[in-house]
């Protein structure tokens, strides 16, 4: 009878071990699972450029990063798009004005931090550095605002900085900015409601779950809506009006996490949402019309982790009140066809952050004719195209980031 109840002890305890190795994964789970990436990526930060999503190297393992590119086309798949100079790992990249920029980041196996900014043309998968960084650093925050870039935060050869660095794509310059309350790495970052967020990040190994709000009226101000969760590594996006935190780790150490939450600026407070189907940290996130997609990542301790080649959507706009949110936008030219100049419409439901521009029959960026913040209702710009060929011409309107609108013009 004892060595009985020690035997069914043991078991229990046996069981109860190995319960605690296993990633708990929702059963009602509405993450939906996509093709693999063409390989594993971790400390990627993906950049969507005219309905695609572009990944730019990352970690293969904790000793080797990848210098290849690769676009994942929602309809198409996952397809091959060029080599970098080099090898390398957390790059922040930004789309602004038809080019996607890429700032430092971490090269190995040399463990150096980057301070190269290049741009990269998706049509010839072409490479070319326009200037340096400041600071050479990694694992910062990046944001388009205001037609500027934001890079925030982040780890340099000193430690974690609060550093605030603005740059100018129209001209090359660089300005300081206002610095960062707290100065932290892993820190990620998205506009909404014409601010700044900044989410999580940490110091010394050490998650915060505070969010920092930059408003160019005010400054920097310390939200006092904490994140429900302590995260760094984790992946930071606005959609639908909404700024969604997804994965990343509790502590810089082994714990990694599965958990997703919102900010609903209505409410004023963080929302848990449906977690992810995988735990992990240093992945990368994207969004395509009211989807939300996150790629890559890595499980396991700093040093010795195990990255990940899973891509998981979830539809946070459905595609009915996507097709509600085109019908109400409006969006048309009068004339059309026409020669010389046409009036462009449009109507927003609510204010938002809207940038209107024009592309040629070849997708490349024409001119982007209005790069801001407007209140709701109906909305007139004069194009005048009488220095372009003739040709079928399409009119963008992108509404905060997350939605994608288009109506096409004739030039006679």
């Amino acid at each position: 009878m004892k060595n009985s109840v020690l035997s069914s002890i043991f078991l229990i305890a046996t069981f109860v071990a190995l319960l605690s190795t296993i990633t708990i994964i929702p059963c009602q789970a509405q993450w939906m699972e996509l093709e693999n990436m063409p390989t594993v990526a971790g400390a990627i930060d993906p950049v969507v450029f005219d309905g695609k999503v572009y990944v730019f190297g990352g970690k293969l393992d904790e000793i080797n990063s990848s210098d290849t590119v690769w676009v994942f086309d929602p309809e198409a798949g996952w397809a091959f798009g060029g080599k970098m100079p080099d090898s390398l790992e957390a790059i922040v990249t930004e789309e602004w004005n038809g080019k996607i920029y890429l700032f430092g980041g971490h090269s190995h196996p040399d463990f150096i931090f980057r301070k190269e900014v290049m741009t990269y043309d998706p049509a010839i998968w072409v490479f070319d550095t326009v200037g340096l960084m400041p600071t050479a650093k990694a694992w910062f925050a990046s944001v388009v605002f205001d037609t500027k870039i934001y890079l925030m935060g982040g780890n340099d050869d000193f430690g974690e900085t609060k550093a605030v660095d603005i740059f100018d794509p129209a001209n090359g310059s660089w300005t300081v900015g206002p610095s960062l309350p707290t100065a932290k790495g892993a820190l990620l970052a998205d506009t909404l409601g014409g601010k700044i967020y900044v989410t999580g990040g940490g110091v010394a190994g050490v998650a915060f779950n505070t969010v920092e709000i930059y408003d160019p009226n005010a400054g920097w101000q310390t939200s006092p809506a904490l994140l429900n969760q302590s995260r760094g590594f984790h992946a930071c996006k606005t959609v639908d009006g909404k700024l969604f935190v997804m994965g990343g780790t509790v502590s810089f150490s082994e714990t990694f996490i599965n958990d997703v939450e919102y900010f609903d600026p209505s409410l004023g407070e963080w929302v848990e949402f449906d977690a992810l189907n995988y735990a992990r940290r240093e992945l990368g996130a994207a969004v395509l019309g009211g989807d939300l997609y996150v790629f890559g990542g890595g499980i396991g301790p700093f040093g010795n982790a195990t990255f990940l080649d899973k891509v998981e959507k979830y539809q946070v706009v459905n595609a009915s009140h996507e097709a509600s949110l085109f019908f109400d936008n409006k969006l048309r030219s009068f004339p059309n066809p026409f020669s010389g100049q046409t009036t462009i419409a449009y109507q927003l439901a609510q204010a938002s952050s809207v940038k209107l521009s024009i592309y040629d029959a070849y997708n490349r960026l024409i001119r982007t004719l209005s790069s801001e913040r407007q209140v709701a209702g109906e909305h007139t710009v004069i194009f005048n195209g009488s220095d372009l060929p003739k040709g079928v011409y399409l009119v963008v309107l992108e509404l905060g980031g997350s939605q994608r609108f288009n109506t096409r013009m004739v030039i006679q």
